[in-house]
């Protein structure tokens, strides 16, 4: 599989195949970004072909060009305060925020846990079917392997930790009462 290109999305968060790099501030983006194209050639032995983004300074400093530059890496921007011309971005925003906002109220969690919400949220759509992708998953198509459903919970619900031996007794609970806050990246 080819990864022809990759919308940074979220002014402060990449959205990659299975979780989310969480970024403090916009500053962050180069070195998320370095990241991000070391694991895709790693772990999918693939290549970035183009990013498409914005006109914001943190895609276009000279470090991150000189970087797309040496590995052949296209750099497409929209121009500057038009948000219409990155459609796909901008509704891919809407959506990832439309769906944390709803299982934030439902679930009651502090807002404070909104990153947690919106790994969840990454994690759910892409183990769902797209009709973009002609309603296989983009887990399916990346894996080569259909998602395992049976491990989905719904966020904010209850649940138990296991404790370790050194943690517990004989005679003390074996486990802690929690909240479901996501899944692991692993």
């Amino acid at each position: 599989m080819h990864i022809t290109s990759i919308l940074l999305l979220l002014l402060t968060t990449i959205v990659v195949s299975h979780g989310s790099i969480f970024l403090r501030s916009k500053a962050e983006a180069f070195s998320a970004f370095k990241f991000f194209h070391a694991y895709v050639q790693t772990q999918f032995s693939s290549k970035i072909k183009t990013l498409h983004s914005d006109n914001k300074g943190e895609y276009t400093s000279h470090l991150f060009q000189e970087f797309l530059q040496e590995n052949g890496i296209l750099s497409q921007r929209s121009c500057p305060s038009t948000p219409q011309q990155n459609g796909v971005a901008e509704r891919k925003n809407r959506h990832l925020l439309d769906v944390v906002r709803t299982i934030m109220l439902n679930s009651f969690v502090p807002s404070h846990f909104w990153c947690k919400a919106l790994s969840t949220v990454v994690h759910l759509i892409n183990r769902l079917p797209s009709q973009v992708l002609n309603n296989d998953s983009p887990f399916l198509r990346l894996f080569g392997k259909p998602p395992n459903y049976s491990t989905l919970r719904t966020f904010g619900c209850v649940c138990y930790v296991h404790l370790q031996p050194p943690e517990r007794t004989k005679l003390t609970a074996q486990s802690v009462k929690c909240a479901f806050l996501g899944y692991s990246a692993h």
